[in-house]
Parts: C-alpha cells; sequence; structure tokens
C-alpha cells in the first residue's frame, strides 16, 4: 500500500513518563505569596523562548522575576528539578519496542527544557527505546504546535505525512499534527489504557 503506516511518533511527557508538576509551583508560591495557579498560568505565557533553546533557564529566571515584581533565589535550574520525580510507563514502553520489533520507525517529539532535558539522559530516559530520532524543542528551536517541528521529524524520519502516526495528550498539539497530514491518536498514558492506543494503532492498518 502506498501510504502504509511507516512510523509512530510519539510524545514523551504523559505517555513514557509523568510527573507532578505542582511541587515546583507550590513552592513557588510559599515564597513569592503568587496562587499557585496564577503563576503556572505566567510561566506558560513567558517559556516559549526556554522552551525552544532560544533563552537559558538563568534568562528565564530573571525574566519571571520582572514579570511577578518578585526578587527570586537562585538561578532557576534547580527550580524546574523540583518534583521531578518520573514515573516510567512500562506498558508505553513495551509497546514502542514491540513497534520497533515489528519494523517500524519509531521517534519522539517533545518539548522541553534543559534541566528536564539533562535529567532524562541522565535517568536514561531517552534510551528506554531505541528510537530512530529523538526531537527536542530545545535542541531545534522550535516546538509544537508549530508545524515546521512536525516537517522537521518527518524529514528526520524520511517518511510522507500520510505514512505516519503521532500520539500525543495535548489536543493543540494533535490539531496541529492534522494539519500537517500526519494520522493523529490523542492519548494520555496518565488516564488512559494503553489497550485504547492498541486498538486505536491497529485501526490504522498497523501490526502489533
Amino acid at each position: 500500500m502506498e501510504n502504509k503506516i511507516k512510523a509512530i511518533i510519539f510524545d514523551f511527557g504523559n505517555i513514557f513518563v509523568s510527573y507532578d508538576p505542582w511541587e515546583k509551583y507550590k513552592y513557588l508560591e510559599s515564597i513569592t505569596g503568587i496562587k499557585k495557579e496564577e503563576l503556572r498560568k505566567i510561566v506558560g505565557k513567558i517559556a516559549d523562548p526556554l522552551v525552544k533553546g532560544i533563552i537559558g533557564v538563568e534568562e528565564f529566571w530573571k525574566r519571571l522575576s520582572e514579570k511577578i515584581s518578585k526578587d527570586l533565589p537562585g538561578k532557576g535550574y534547580d527550580w524546574w528539578l523540583i518534583g521531578a520525580k518520573f514515573r516510567i510507563h512500562w506498558d508505553i514502553v513495551r509497546l514502542a519496542r514491540k513497534l520497533k520489533e515489528k519494523g517500524y520507525k519509531v521517534a519522539l517529539l517533545t518539548n522541553t527544557i534543559e534541566p528536564h532535558y539533562n535529567l532524562h539522559v541522565k535517568e536514561g530516559h531517552y534510551t528506554l527505546v531505541d528510537f530512530d530520532t529523538i526531537v527536542a524543542s530545545n535542541k531545534v528551536k522550535m516546538k509544537k504546535p508549530e508545524k515546521a517541528i512536525y516537517i522537521y521529524t518527518l524529514e528526520k524520519l524520511g517518511v510522507k505525512p500520510q505514512e505516519a502516526v503521532f500520539i500525543d495528550d495535548l489536543e493543540e498539539n494533535i490539531r496541529a499534527a492534522r494539519e500537517v497530514g500526519i494520522h493523529v491518536i490523542q492519548f494520555d498514558a496518565t488516564k488512559d489504557d494503553v489497550r485504547v492506543l492498541v486498538d486505536e494503532l491497529k485501526k490504522l492498518g498497523i501490526e502489533i
């Protein structure tokens, strides 16, 4: 078949690993007096350059300090690691390994930042599966849901959009991949059973 699926592109967070992101905001609330929910919104609004590797953690920390009009301690690197005790979702790891064994190309497409990227490298998270390519936002100066990062990932894999399926937990990332022409499955390993994902992959003609 001309458009047979050749590659499966996975998100990383809430797919292969997950953690409680609120611990670091609880700490920040304790030293600033600003509600953790508001702090998370503020960080989300100004984090793009950090996620894309355009600025470093120290510069981001300065910008956050200015944004909330508070003097923040340290340089910010350690703050990102508060509560970063990642749980591995072994059912997804086993599924990805099986897909690889079946002859499919398997890729990782992740929005991340330097402290988390370095931690995942140190703890061997990126080598849990023999990925054909790993595209990390902080290394390529692009991020999801920018269409360019999906096109870049397809080029790295050497496949057409219709020959790939993308798995992510966030609707905005799924929507962008679909607009590029990639098959998509929205899935969250913290909420959904792996059998749901397996069923969706099979519907696309993928052998598992």
